[in-house]
Parts: structure tokens; sequence; C-alpha cells
């Protein structure tokens, strides 16, 4: 009936490496960035007639471009967005910028720095709904995880950007500050002025070639700028981009979208592939080509099926340079290790000269011819002239053969340097983009080593969102969900037991009831008893008990009706309902019988010295009872036909003691087991064994927590030694699999060595 709980906690080898915290990966968000010296809402429009926004919004609803409304209205602010006036710490808003599936943005007023600013408060339509207090509540159960990860992302991206100072790059406008209320999340951005190239496009379908001049060369400063600090843009396209009145652009990044717009998303965006600065290229490239061709081109997803892209180098032929449309086409392959790796290697395509085209021959119509008549040479009397035609047809063949070695020797040394410096940039784009996949590495590994035993599920997600692709991402994701069962399964056990401890005190209460209630000869508060405990056995005694009343009562009714000349016969004996029974085998019995079977309370002493007081039913121990053993030991609690079923406790001979459920005498459920020796188990059983989640806390202080089968650790957990060792992750069969380092809880050492 009791377990061998005791554990030995063992284990060798040499301790972990300290953990190692490199700054900007994981650290205190940086203070929120200055506003930019001049005021955005004081640049007039280049379009004074065009006074509305021209905001657009991501396919995931989310805006990216905030251009100011130099009449500051946007013909009224939407139910579901926030009124005017509206405080968010520092920031009132004025009115509304523009909206999308999941996000609003307004213009706001910055009244710590006396600056207008852009606010976008993360708003998916779909999972969550403004209530009239202003406060965002899921509009589901089911919903409300996806929008505390959706929530939770956007914000450790954009302190992550604060903390890179990406308003330092030159044609950047990124997230200055953050801010959390009524439920949800607002990013702060300088309020950029101007007019996106995608209404530009609406509007003049391509772009002029002086106009593509004047935005291509600092978009790529500004993309360059980006890399260089080891984040990628994500989400470059028409809507992202705002020109100012000098045609000067400017590039808004407020962290990567929900779901990148298809006709700009490179294919490694919508695989699993790695995203690298080749993506960003493919996205600008992607871009260029609906400014030269007039339309965007197919979305990749449906290219990696059948690529249907009319090339720019004939899209736009003769519009453009013939060097801009090769390296817009450069940008587009689908293979992302056929795109320049660099926006350097992509700046040198644009520089180089373009291709002569091949030459070819001259047509009939265009060679020269002698004026006059033509001259018969095999006419008579005219001299003959073969000799001296022959000659110079020789000398031609010569001077022709030999330009032709010339220009063949001069062309073969052009294509072979040529060869040479694509080899060397690729192998320099290959190197830089190596590089920068170990630095990421290294990062990840670093802040890995300080948030590797986080108990923060969301904290490990945002990790895994930073750094995607990663190994340490993967064990993030999989500890965030470890962490989040093992908090759902510990909020499912903290429910059960408040439901058992419920259902004990109801017994009880049941018990102690009827002990004062059993000599009553009142069928209404009998029957009120029943009632209230419904479903225990001692309701059912109490309805029996109402019944045999109720029929006393009809009889004596009856008799008091006789005639007063009827002779009265006496009544029977009446059967004492308690009795005192010994038994053969030595056992003896005090208590109530009911259709000859002992019912309700009794005292039975075994012929051992087995003892037991409490409720019977049908001749069986059943409802709350104690048993005290012979040797000492002692059960208290529910039973159910003569087995220990329901909330009890067990006290054994030698000190030790569980408290908790049990079902047909073995534990079950949640309980707690204190051994003599100083060893506990707070936790789920199944048959007697420590089965599901729990705690078990050693007498020299070493603890295990989390789960186990079997009596072993056995799934996720973490151990902690008095020497401060810790080991999380996953066990199996008493042993820990993570590490190299032999660790047992449940087996013996030797069984886990490896």
């Amino acid at each position: 009936m009791r377990p061998a709980p005791s554990r030995r906690l063992e284990a060798h080898g040499s301790p972990p490496q300290a953990s190692l915290f490199l700054p900007g990966i994981i650290g205190p968000v940086r203070a929120r960035a200055p506003l930019p010296d001049r005021d955005a809402a004081s640049a007039p429009s280049l379009h004074p007639a065009r006074l509305q926004p021209t905001v657009q919004p991501q396919d995931d609803g989310g805006e990216q471009i905030l251009a100011e409304s130099p009449a500051g209205q946007d013909g009224g602010i939407g139910s579901d967005a926030l009124p005017a006036g509206a405080r968010i710490g520092a920031y009132v808003v004025a009115t509304v910028l523009g909206r999308g599936d999941s996000s609003i943005t307004y213009q706001a007023r910055d009244t710590a720095h006396d600056r207008n600013v852009a606010l976008r408060e993360h708003l998916p339509g779909a999972l969550v709904a403004r209530q009239p207090d202003g406060q965002v509540s899921p509009r589901a159960l089911a919903a409300a995880e996806d929008f505390r990860r959706g929530r939770d992302r956007l914000l450790a991206e954009a302190e992550a950007e604060i903390r890179a100072a990406l308003n330092d790059i030159p044609g950047i406008v990124s997230v200055i500050d953050t801010q959390q209320a009524n439920g949800t999340v607002y990013l702060v951005t300088p309020l950029a002025s101007g007019e996106s190239l995608q209404a530009r496009l609406q509007r003049d379908r391509r772009l002029s070639r002086l106009a593509i001049e004047r935005i291509v060369a600092p978009m790529l400063d500004s993309l360059e700028g980006l890399h260089a600090r080891g984040i990628l843009h994500r989400d470059v396209r028409p809507a992202a981009i705002v020109i100012d009145r000098t045609d000067q652009p400017q590039l808004i990044h407020t962290g990567a979208p929900a779901a990148p717009e298809p006709a700009y998303a490179a294919p490694e965006q919508v695989t699993t592939a790695q995203p690298g600065p080749w993506s960003d290229i493919y996205a600008l490239g992607a871009t260029l080509y609906h400014c030269v061709a007039g339309v965007p081109p197919p979305a990749s997803v449906d290219r990696l099926r059948h690529d249907t892209l009319v090339p720019a180098a004939r899209a736009a032929q003769g519009h453009y340079p013939p060097a801009l449309l090769s390296a817009v086409d450069a940008a587009l392959r689908l293979a992302a290790a056929e795109r320049p790796q660099s926006i350097a290697d992509w700046r040198r395509l644009m520089q180089a000269a373009p291709v002569p085209p091949a030459s070819s021959k001259q047509p009939r119509s265009a060679r020269g011819r002698a004026g006059g008549r033509r001259q018969d040479p095999r006419r008579p009397g005219t001299p003959s002239n073969a000799p001296l035609w022959l000659a110079f047809v020789l000398l031609v063949f010569c001077l022709a053969g030999t330009g032709t070695y010339a220009w063949l020797r001069a062309e073969h040394a052009v294509g072979a340097k040529r060869a040479q410096e694509q080899e060397a940039a690729a192998a320099e784009a290959k190197a830089r983009a190596d590089a920068v996949a170990a630095r990421k590495a290294q990062e990840a590994a670093v802040a890995w080593a300080e948030l590797r035993n986080s108990t923060d599920a969301a904290r490990l997600r945002s990790f895994a969102d930073q750094f995607p692709g990663t190994q340490e991402a993967g064990q993030a994701r999989a500890r965030a969900r470890d962490l989040e069962a093992a908090a759902k399964r510990q909020a499912e056990i903290e429910a059960a037991r408040r439901e058992a401890a419920a259902k004990a005190e109801r017994a009880q209460a049941a018990t102690a009831g009827w002990a004062e209630l059993q000599a009553s000869e009142d069928p209404v508060q009998l029957r009120a008893f029943a009632d209230r405990f419904a479903g225990l056995p001692e309701a059912k005694l109490a309805l029996e008990r109402a019944d045999t009343v109720e029929a006393s009562t009809r009889k004596a009714v009856t008799r008091s009706e006789r005639r007063q000349d009827e002779p009265v016969l006496p009544d029977s004996p009446r059967r004492d309902s308690s009795r005192d029974v010994s038994y053969d085998d030595g056992s003896r019995y005090v208590g109530n019988f009911a259709r000859g079977l002992r019912n309700g309370e009794g005292t039975y002493t075994y012929a051992n010295g087995d003892r037991y007081v409490g409720v019977w039913l049908d001749g069986d121990m059943h409802g709350h009872g104690v048993y005290t053993f012979a040797d000492g030991g002692r059960y208290e609690g529910e039973w159910r036909h003569d087995k220990m079923h329901g909330h009890g406790v067990r006290v054994w001979a030698d000190g030790d003691r569980y408290d908790g459920e049990w079902r047909d005498d073995k534990k079950h459920g949640l309980g707690t087991y204190i051994s003599a020796n100083g060893e506990r188990y707070d936790g789920e059983w199944v048959d007697d064994a420590m089965h599901g989640h729990g705690v078990y806390t050693w007498a020299d202080g070493s603890r295990y927590e989390g789960e186990w089968q079997n009596d072993r650790a056995h799934g996720y957990g973490t151990r902690r030694d008095p020497d401060g060792a810790v080991f999380t992750g996953a066990w199996r069969d008493g042993c820990f699999t993570e590490g190299t380092r032999a660790v047992a809880v449940g087996v013996p050492l030797k069984d886990c060595e490896r």
C-alpha cells in the first residue's frame, strides 16, 4: 500500500560553463530616441491639391506608411478608433492617419517634446474588439493566445529597433518609443511627410528616369545601413516608401509584417528557406520593376510554380539605362544564391557598363554603289584590273584577319577579367553572408546562454522570433511550449485540488450532520438533509429514515381512527436498529443495521486488532471512516465498498504519511507523500506511482520539479542541487537527456551513464 518514494539524486562530471552576457541582445530597453529637429508637420506638400494622407495598409492590415495630412484631417475617426484627445502616455491622439486589418495609425502630439508623431495601435480586428471604456479584449477565448503572441512579438521587435537606433540611419523612419495601454501595444514613429511611392505609381503608372535616379541611391544606402547592423527590413514595397517634396525617399521600418505583400516578398519569405540581405534586394528589385514596367511582378510563390515574369530588360527596353534593368532582373532571380548577396554587390551591377548588342550584317540596300553605268570587265576594249583587285582583296583579308585576331584577344581578356571580377564578387558576397550568419549564430548562442533557464514563455517566443532558423530558436520554442503546458497542467492541478478539498469538506459535513440527525423523527428535515448532500451515502440513509418515519406516522393515524369498542392488539416487539453483534472469528460490530446488514454508523473490531469506526452501507465500509491498524498505522478518509476511495490521510507505523486522493486502495490523483526521513513529493499519482506533474524534495535540499512516469523523471523538468547546479530540459526514464553530464532521478546513476 505504501510506495518507496526515496530516490537518490546523483550526478558526476564538470559543472557547466558560466553564462555570458552580450549587451544589446538581452538587456534594458534604450531610452526613447529624440525626434528629428524639424517638425514633420511644417513641411508643405509638393501637391497642395492632394491633402489626404497617402497611407497604404499592409496585407496583414498594419499601416506602414505614416504620411501626415497637411490639413490634419482624415474625414473623421471610426467607432473602433480612439477618440480625439485620448492620451497614451505622453501622446495625445489628434486624428486617424490610416487603418487596416491589424492596426490603426493616429497622428498624435508628443507633449514631452512638443512634436507631431505617428502612433500605431496594435488592433487585429479578427481577434480583438474595442470596449466602451477603450480597453482591447479578445473576441473569444481561443483568440486570446494568438493576440498575446502577436502583441508580444511586435513589442519585442520594436524595442530591438529602439536599441539599434535605426533612426540614425539616413532615410530610415523607425520606432522611437513604445507604450502599453488599453490591453495592447502602441508604436511611436516620426511623422513622415510626403506621398507614398504606391500612390505615385497609382497615379503615374511609371516613374521617369530622373525620378528613379533620385530614389535608387538613397534607398540602397538606407538598406545597407540596416544590414550593417544585422537587421533585415523584410517589407520593402512601394507602400513602405514615402517621397518628400524634393523627391528624397524615406523607408518606413516598424518590424517584420505578419504576412508580407506577395508581389514583393522573396521566395524564402514564403517558404522555410533562410532570409538574408538578398531577400531585401529581391523586394527592392520588385519595387523598381513596378517603377519601370508599370505593374508589379508576379508573386514569387506563383513564379516558383510557373515563372511568367517578363524581364525588365525587355519590359522597359529603351526607356531606362540597360545597367539598371539588368540589375533589376538580377535582383528578381528566384534562387537566392543567384541574386546579389549584398547591397555593395548590387550597386556594382547597377554601375557596370551594359554589354553591347551583337553586330549584324549590313543589308544589301545599304551597301555602297559606284555611280553611273556598270562596266563589264569582260567587255572588249576595256583593260582588266583583276590583278589590282586581287591584291586589294588579299590586303583587306590580311588586315581583317589581323584586326579580328586582335579583337578576339581583347574580347577574351575582357571576358576573363569580367569572370574574375564576378568570381571575386561572389566570393566576397559569400564571405560576407557567412560572416553575418556566424555573427547571428554567435549572438543567438550568447543570448540563449542567458535565457535558457527562463520561465517566461513570452520572452522565449520573442527570442525565437528574433533569431529565426537557429538551433537556439527551436529550443526556445520547445521550452516555451513546455512551460505553457506545465502552467496549464498546474492550473488544472490546483483546480482539481480545490475540487477535492471541497468534496472532502462536504463529506465531513455530511458525516457530522448525519450523526446528529440519524435519530430524527422529522421527515421534512431528513429529506432536506438528503437534498443538501445528494450523492453521498448519508443522503441515502436520510431518505430511508424519512420513509420509515412517515410509514410509522401513517400507522399511528390508522390506529387512532379505530372504533373505540374494537380491541386494540398490542404492537409487535420493536426491533432496535442498533445492535452489538459478535462473530465466530472473534470480530465484533456495534452499530446500526438495516435490512439485516451493517448500515449507518458503526464500529467494527477485527480479530487481528484492526478497528474501523465510521459509516457503513449494505455491509461495506462506505463513506467517511477511520481505520486503525494493529501495527499503529491509521487511515482517515473516504471509503467505497471496503476500499480506500476518495480523499484520505494514511499514516504508516514508521512515520510515513500520505494526504491525498485514493482509488481502489491505491494512491491515485493529487496527493502529498512525506517520508519519515524528510523527503517529500507533491503532485500527481497513478496506481500508487508518481505519474504526471510533481515536485520531489530530498532531505539535503535537492529538488526536482517536472513530469514523472512510473516513479521516474520523464518529460520536461528541472532539477536543482544544493551546490547551485541546475539541470533543465528533457528527461527520459529517469535520465537527463541534454548535456554531457550524467544525471539520474528515480533510477541508478549507472543507467544514465553514456
